[in-house]
């Protein structure tokens, strides 16, 4: 993945994209035999993978990463046990998501939002799967939430670290809010916004170290109100939240600070500090269930760990409780790689990355740890993530089917074809500003505006794109 990311760099401008392969694949061949390998998308065994449906309404979306700067992000379908890969693409002919999705979000019945940090984008798609929208200009974009009142929530590392407020009316940026350096999850509660800092880039950079904040922003006014110090280095990756709890990972250095689990209660603001990992963590049943991976640069080595934290006693204890048959499943995997419950079956859901760099496995597991199907994706780095937050697991359900997001990283695809803008192959048409029509989203009928603001920083400044799709006019459409 790495190696990927170094060779693109180093592409000459003369260079074919067609060159780029064979080059590509002769400095893998060089380097090491062992990689080549590695990089085989065939399963590393010849155990056979189950198909058949499994007796549950669960409809999950697998959002696969894609490696940087490939444009190769893409989702794939799991509906009642059938696994259908490249959905997006199936769902939009001719349409890519984008060059690295991070994060996935089912803002309401109608509406789901995908961060793609690469593309600089929040694709906005229909439950369908057809893609409708595209908030563009938040650059280097990472995770979202939403305060279930018409507004979405999107952390940046760019600018040394912000929020945007996006109008899902709109799909523009209203607002934006500085915080920590490359800030991470966030989750809303109250009408606040809590945000985990990373610092992520330090050992780059060189001009700040790690963080170990939380920044509490008022989400109507868009200002840092405090910090939260958990003494914690690097709050990084997805947070978990039921109701006021918000479970967050600290990775530490990867040296000598080991990571640790903090978990907040948002209605107090009082913490507490865990001596294990949630590296991959969910909300359900009124527990946090946490899937650690410690990675370690002075051993080189990974490890993996599994906790259950009960709410609200905050009694913590090894395995992962109701489901504690998978455990050994779970140690067995390769590279465990992610962990999701349904809100809906009960049933458990883990992915298996395997070698970082082949196809991998999710596995689906009954309410008592028994193995049900395993899965093979095509795609890598599974990482299944839920859009249900725990604050609406409560909720009373609707009469449709319960519709459930994960996410996931995905496969080495072709390369995107040349003359590809910013890496994408969306063919997209700008809304003028001065288009003031109606058009039907998701979200009811919206218009518009003549002007957009942002209050804090003018490279935020936005705009909206709708995709065309099948050769429509959507402009025309609009009219």
């Amino acid at each position: 993945k790495y190696l990927n990311r170094i060779l693109m760099f180093l592409r000459p401008k003369h260079i074919t994209l067609s060159a780029l392969q064979r080059f590509r694949l002769g400095a893998c061949a060089v380097l090491c035999v062992w990689l080549l390998a590695a990089c085989s998308l065939e399963p590393a065994d010849d155990t056979p993978t189950k198909s058949e449906p499994t007796a549950n309404a669960d409809r999950l979306l697998i959002l696969c990463e894609g490696l940087w700067g490939m444009n190769n992000a893409s989702l794939s379908l799991l509906d009642h046990g059938v696994l259908t890969n490249h959905w997006f693409r199936q769902q939009n002919p001719g349409e890519r998501l984008g060059d690295t999705a991070n994060d996935i979000l089912q803002v309401n019945d109608t509406l789901i939002a995908i961060s793609v940090n690469w593309s600089n984008i929040v694709q906005y798609i229909r439950p369908d799967g057809t893609a409708i929208a595209a908030t563009e200009n938040i650059p280097n974009n990472r995770r979202m939430a939403t305060d279930h009142r018409g507004y979405l929530y999107v952390t940046s590392y760019a600018d040394h670290g912000y929020v945007a407020k996006i109008d899902l009316r709109t799909k523009l940026v209203v607002d934006t809010c500085h915080v920590g350096y490359e800030p991470e999850g966030i989750a809303y509660y109250d009408g606040r916004l809590y945000v985990a800092n990373t610092g992520g880039y330090s050992t780059q950079t060189q001009d700040h170290g790690y963080e170990q904040t939380i920044s509490v922003v008022d989400a109507q006014t868009m200002r840092e109100l405090r910090r939260i110090d958990t003494g914690c280095k690097n709050l990084y990756g997805k947070v978990a939240q039921w109701r006021e709890w918000l479970c967050i990972n600290a990775a530490g250095d990867m040296y000598n600070t080991p990571p640790h689990t903090v978990v907040l209660n948002m209605a107090s603001e009082e913490f507490r500090v865990f001596d294990f990992p949630s590296t991959y963590c969910c909300a359900a049943q009124g527990r946090f269930y946490c899937l650690g991976s410690a990675y370690s640069h002075l051993t080189g080595e990974y490890a993996f760990s599994t906790h259950t934290i009960a709410l609200p006693s905050l009694s913590a204890s090894e395995g992962l409780a109701g489901y504690a048959a998978a455990d050994s499943v779970i140690a067995a995997m390769q590279s465990p790689y992610a962990l999701y419950i349904s809100p809906r079956s009960a049933h458990m859901y883990a992915s298996d990355a395997r070698a970082y760099a082949t196809n991998g496995y999710v596995y689906e597991f009954s309410p008592t740890g028994t193995l049900l199907n395993r899965y093979l994706l095509r795609g890598v780095n599974l990482y299944l993530r839920s859009t249900v937050g725990g604050a609406l697991v409560s909720s009373a359900p609707t009469e449709q089917k319960c519709t459930v997001y994960l996410a996931g990283e995905a496969e080495t695809a072709a390369p995107p074809e040349e003359g590809t803008n910013r890496a994408m192959t969306h063919a997209t048409k700008t809304i003028l500003p001065q288009i003031a029509q109606i058009y039907t989203d998701p979200l009811g009928a919206w218009e518009v505006p003549q002007n957009s603001r942002n209050s804090q920083n003018s490279k935020h400044t936005p705009s909206v794109r709708i995709s065309e799709f099948r050769g429509k006019n959507t402009q025309a459409k609009l009219l």
